[in-house]
C-alpha cells in the first residue's frame, strides 16, 4: 500500500535515529552498531530502552526484527516500535506504518498503516504528508479519498515537497479532489519546477505554450521544455524540437530540431518518428533520404501513429522498389538494435 521509501527520507530518518539522545551510552551504542559489534550496542541500548529511551527502543525494536545480535523477535519489535512511537519517535512511527502496510510479521492493516503514518505527518514531516496523501489517492487499505488526498498534498506541497507540489499542480489541472484551476496548477508547477522537478518543468513549460494559468509565452516555455529535455525528458524534447524547427519562441534552428527529435525517438516518443519521418522526406536539418524517411514513418506507424502511414504510403509511390526494400530493412535493423537496448 504504502510506496516505497525514498532514498532521500530513508537518510532523514537514519539522521533522525542516530541523533545523540542525549544520553552518551546511546552513542557509544551507534559507535558500536556501526561497527556490526551488535551485542555491544545492545548492552548499551536495552537499559536505556527500559527506560523509555524512544531512540533506543526503535533501535532495539529494528535490531530484534533483524536479528542482529539477537534472536529474531517480531513479537518483542513491534511492542518496543510501538513504545518508541508513543513517546515520538517519528522513525518507529514510520517504521510501523511500513509494516502494517506491507503486513511484515502482522496482518495487512490499512487502518493502522494511517493511524501512524499521521503520527509522523504530525511531526511536520512533508515526505510522510506525501506518503499519506498517497494512500488516499490510490485508495489501497483505505477508502479512494481525492479529498483529502489533496488536502496532505498540499501540507507537504507548502514544506516544499517537489514531488507533493507537482500532484498538487496535476489535481488542479485535472479538477481531482480539488475544484480545476488551471491558475493554481500553475502556480504549483512553477515551485516544482525552480527545484528541478522535470515533470513539472515539462508540464509549465505547456501550460505556457497553451497559455493555460499564465499568459502564453512561447520564450518562457522554451526555457522550461529545454531544462527538462536535457534531463532525458522526451516529451520536452519533442516539443523542443518543434519550437526549434518553428522558430517558436527561439530562433529556427532545424538542425537543432532534428537533434532533439532523434533524442526522443531513441525513447520511443511516437510524434518525434514522425517529425523525423517529415524532415528527412522534405530534406530539412538533415540530408534530403526517402530511405531514412521511410524508416522514420514505419516506425511510427509501428507506434500507432495513423496519420505516419498515409505519409508512408504517399512517399512510396515515388520510390523504386529497391528502395522500399532497403528501408525496410533499415526498419528491422532499427527494431534489433532496440531489442538489444
Amino acid at each position: 500500500m504504502l510506496r516505497k521509501i525514498t532514498a532521500l527520507f530513508a537518510l532523514t530518518l537514519l539522521v533522525l535515529a542516530s541523533c545523540d539522545s542525549g544520553d552518551p551510552d546511546f552513542g557509544r551504542g551507534m559507535a558500536a552498531f556501526e561497527k556490526g559489534e551488535y551485542e555491544a550496542a545492545l548492552k548499551e541500548w536495552r537499559p536505556l530502552a527500559e527506560k523509555g529511551d524512544a531512540k533506543a527502543q526503535y533501535r532495539l525494536g529494528l535490531m530484534l526484527a533483524k536479528g542482529q545480535g539477537i534472536e529474531r523477535n517480531i513479537g518483542q519489535s513491534l511492542k518496543l516500535l510501538r513504545s518508541a512511537a508513543a513517546n515520538g519517535n517519528a522513525p518507529a512511527q514510520y517504521e510501523l506504518a511500513r509494516i502494517y502496510a506491507e503486513g511484515r510479521g502482522v496482518k495487512k492493516d490499512g487502518a493502522q498503516a494511517v493511524k501512524f503514518m499521521r503520527m509522523t505527518t504530525g511531526q511536520d514531516s512533508p515526505q510522510a504528508q506525501y506518503e499519506l496523501a498517497e494512500i488516499y489517492f490510490d485508495g489501497k487499505g483505505v477508502a479512494l479519498n481525492t479529498a483529502e488526498a489533496a488536502k496532505w498534498y498540499r501540507k507537504a506541497a507548502e514544506g516544499g515537497s517537489a514531488k507533493a507540489q507537482y500532484k498538487l499542480a496535476k489535481m488542479y489541472a485535472e479538477g481531482l479532489g480539488v475544484s480545476w484551476d488551471n491558475a493554481q496548477a500553475a502556480t504549483w508547477y512553477r515551485k516544482a519546477a525552480r527545484q528541478g522537478h522535470v515533470p513539472s518543468q515539462y508540464e509549465f513549460g505547456l501550460l505556457n505554450e497553451k497559455g493555460q494559468g499564465v499568459t502564453e509565452n512561447f520564450a518562457e516555455a522554451a526555457i522550461w521544455y529545454e531544462k527538462a529535455a536535457r534531463s532525458d525528458h522526451a516529451a520536452a524534447q519533442y516539443r523542443l524540437g518543434v519550437f526549434m524547427a518553428q522558430g517558436r519562441g527561439v530562433g529556427k534552428d532545424p538542425v537543432a530540431a532534428v537533434q532533439w527529435y532523434r533524442k526522443a525517438a531513441a525513447q520511443e516518443h511516437t510524434a518525434a518518428h514522425t517529425a523525423l519521418g517529415r524532415h528527412s522526406a522534405e530534406g530539412l536539418g538533415t540530408a534530403k533520404d526517402d530511405i531514412q524517411a521511410y524508416m522514420w514513418f514505419s516506425l511510427a506507424t509501428m507506434l500507432g501513429d495513423k496519420t505516419a502511414a498515409t505519409s508512408q504510403e504517399t512517399l512510396a509511390r515515388g520510390m523504386t522498389p529497391d528502395q522500399i526494400s532497403k528501408a525496410r530493412t533499415l526498419t528491422w535493423k532499427r527494431l534489433e538494435e532496440r531489442k538489444k537496448n
